[in-house]
């Protein structure tokens, strides 16, 4: 769905991209968004979403979107490829900028980078124990989160086992994967810092603001309705 400055895409009508990552290559798919038509033949507020094509390489703006929403692979960087990283949930720019992914509006989502079963959704309901998983759980008291703030600036917090919490300013100017995934418009994800840590480490990345709900855009009226109601007034 193309940036229009003049007719501003609605939250609830932008395409979905669902991205994935092989060992040895990328994809995604496109869930087309098609805006409805409501009373006297105008657009609502609203999109059905009908089709779903796989995007190929020679699709304008694949390079972009699969860049920025999987990270490289084996055949990239060999058997050392860093960990899985990238958004699991963003909202691709609305501003024309050339490199926000061919001007598209769509929500992309990559359910690579989001894991499915922790210690708060294996537990039993009544008796608090685990339940049999495939997967290692993690119950310590202890992690890492980086937080963007509306003010344009992120911090890490850190978390051990038996002491407080801490957070710590994150220098920007060295961190140009998480300031891309940011700019891309990342909601949630992971992405490879570099400045924190005695050595790069994958650690997961939240945007406050954008988990803030938003007021939706009032309807458009067209010329001919602005006039009824102007002559009936």
């Amino acid at each position: 769905m193309q940036f229009d400055q003049q007719d501003r895409r609605n939250p609830l009508e932008h395409d979905i991209l669902v991205a994935r990552r092989h060992p040895t290559s990328k994809q995604y798919f496109r869930i087309k968004g098609v805006r409805e038509i409501g009373h006297g033949g105008l657009p609502t507020e609203r999109a059905q979403y009908t089709t779903v094509a796989e995007q190929l390489p020679s699709d304008g703006g694949f390079r972009s979107i699969v860049g920025f929403a999987c990270a490289e692979t084996q055949r990239q960087q060999g058997e050392q490829a860093s960990a899985p990283r990238g958004p699991a949930l963003a909202t691709l720019p609305l501003h024309p900028d050339p490199t926000a992914s061919a001007s598209c509006t769509c929500y992309l989502l990559n359910p690579e980078n989001v894991t499915y079963e922790t210690s708060w959704t294996t537990e039993e309901w009544s008796d608090q124990e685990l339940q049999p998983t495939d997967n290692p759980i993690d119950t310590a008291d202890h992690f890492e989160v980086l937080i963007a703030t509306p003010a344009g600036k992120v911090y890490l917090i850190s978390k051990e086992d038996g002491a407080e919490p801490s957070s710590r300013l994150v220098p920007l100017a060295k961190e140009a994967e998480l300031w891309s995934a940011l700019r891309g418009g990342t909601v949630a994800g992971s992405v490879r810092l570099v400045s924190m840590h005695d050595s790069p480490r994958v650690v997961p990345v939240v945007n406050a603001q954008s988990l803030m709900p938003s007021r939706l855009p009032a309807p458009s009226v067209s010329a001919h309705e602005k006039a009824e109601k102007d002559h009936a007034l």
